[in-house]
């Protein structure tokens, strides 16, 4: 087990603001989350945990509303939670205290699982949804206030738009009980308690239950609960995905007090080891940043972006995060496989980061292949959904291939 202080904090938001691959949430709310944390943070590999140690995901989510584009929008037969990456900044604006709703959301899973003799102790550790500068940020608040480790794992290796394009989706996790909390202020405070079999029958209590005027159509959930056991044997998560973020903030970091090109530094570390043409990543484009179009509610962000040099453009699609990429009416990189943003002096940005205002500004964007537990064929088939949405009917192609 690991311990973590501030300049690895700071290191891990800039990691996890890259494999954000556009989304996630803003450098500044994983800043402001990173900010509430006291150090140190407890960082404890899967390797380390005991068979019987227990613990669950925390996570911030929104309702498929009328609100949102068509495709994330839900439906009877395909409910969806929607990973909310801006709750934790409406929590200040609130004045609630978001550590406490974080803590009370975990414990009231863990009651939960008490009351049903599920588990004979308490939770031991936390979960993150995914790497991301808010959630990831939050379920780290959790650990540190509980004072027990977050686990180096994730359920996406990068931030995704639902729920169900996680690996605990699709693993063999039981997904009941799972507690629900409101935003808003202590007077008007709600709590939910689902015991679903099912993903799909969590998802449409869940969006039904959040989308009431109590909840103003998002809230705080804690769910997945596992025991070590589990995690090694049913390989719900993709490990090391923490430390990555926070190695990736590390060489960015360093690459700019020695001098260095950070875009070249990053390529170089991301592609360490790999032998011949195999690449793990790829400078797909830089230029200056020529037009944003974008729609946003509270919750969630749509658009696209344009890069130009010279004659040449590309076009990066996203819903929250980046799905496609295009030059000259040609995918160059889609989802599962990242599609990620970098300033020529190494800052990771985000398409909350008030791209707008950057206009005229250079950026490069980087593809990163997915890791392999994301590219499986039902999780490929939900980002092939999305990305569809967004104008390419075809097939996926793995960034390796479009490539070549």
């Amino acid at each position: 087990m690991r311990e973590l202080y501030d300049q690895d904090l700071q290191d891990i938001v800039n990691g996890a603001a890259f494999l954000g691959s556009g989304g996630g949430g803003s450098l500044e709310l994983g800043y402001q989350l990173a900010s509430l944390i006291t150090c140190p943070v407890l960082l404890k590999d899967v390797e380390e945990l005991d068979a019987q140690e227990w613990g669950a995901v925390i996570l911030g989510i929104s309702a498929a509303d009328a609100s949102l584009p068509d495709n994330l929008r839900s439906s009877s037969a395909s409910p969806k939670v929607l990973l909310n990456k801006e709750i934790f900044r409406n929590l200040k604006a609130t004045q609630q205290n978001p550590i406490e709703t974080l803590f009370a959301t975990f414990a009231d899973l863990e009651k939960a699982l008490q009351m049903k003799n599920i588990l004979d102790r308490n939770l031991s550790y936390t979960l993150t949804v995914e790497i991301g500068t808010a959630n990831l940020i939050a379920a780290m608040l959790t650990a540190n206030v509980r004072k027990s480790p977050i686990i180096d794992a994730d359920g996406a290796g990068r931030a995704v738009p639902e729920l169900s394009l996680s690996t605990y989706c699709w693993s063999d996790i039981d997904i009941y009980p799972s507690t629900l909390a409101n935003i808003k202020s202590e007077e008007e405070e709600i709590k939910a308690l689902i015991y679903a079999k099912t993903y799909l029958i969590m998802a449409r209590l869940t969006e039904r239950i959040i989308a009431t005027e109590e909840f103003g159509s998002q809230g705080v959930m804690a769910t997945y609960a596992m025991h070590g056991q589990t995690i090694r044997d049913g390989k719900p998560v993709i490990t090391g995905t923490i430390t990555k973020a926070l190695q990736i903030g590390s060489i960015l970091r360093q690459a700019k007090q020695q001098q260095q090109d950070p875009i070249q530094a990053l390529l170089h570390f991301l592609n360490n080891g790999c032998s011949g043409n195999d690449q793990n990543a790829f400078l797909l484009f830089q230029g200056e940043i020529f037009a944003v179009e974008e729609e946003n509610n509270d919750r969630f962000q749509s658009g696209t972006l344009t890069l130009k040099n010279g004659h040449q453009q590309v076009r990066v699609s996203y819903l929250n995060e980046n799905l496609i990429a295009w030059r000259n009416g040609k995918p160059i990189a889609m989802g599962p496989d990242l599609i990620c943003y970098l300033t020529p002096d190494g800052i990771p940005l985000t398409n909350a980061d008030n791209l707008k205002d950057k206009k005229g500004h250079e950026l490069a964007l980087i593809g990163l292949k997915a890791p392999q537990e994301l590219r499986q064929d039902s999780i490929v088939n939900g980002f092939m959904d999305l990305v569809a949405f967004l104008g390419y009917k075809g097939k996926y192609i793995p960034i390796e291939q479009l490539q070549k």
